[in-house]
């Protein structure tokens, strides 16, 4: 059976998250109520209700105060 790569892919894009210092959450971690609870309601890879959980987020702002979720 052919490993998954996805832990290496994961591990390198927190890797660049982290060299350039943005604020990123993982997967478990909160990033707001907000946020939490659309992830929460929204429908999960299967299509069943309730379990999108990327594996990182971050949450930026601009200079104009908008936000953006990544």
């Amino acid at each position: 059976m052919a490993q998954s790569i996805e832990p290496n892919i994961a591990d390198l894009a927190n890797g660049w998250m982290k060299s350039y210092n943005l604020p990123y959450k993982l997967e478990q971690e909160t990033i707001n109520s907000e946020i939490d609870n659309a992830l929460k309601d929204y429908e999960s890879k299967s299509g069943g209700k309730g379990g999108n959980r990327p594996d990182a987020k971050v949450l930026l702002q601009d200079k104009n105060l908008n936000y953006f979720l990544y």
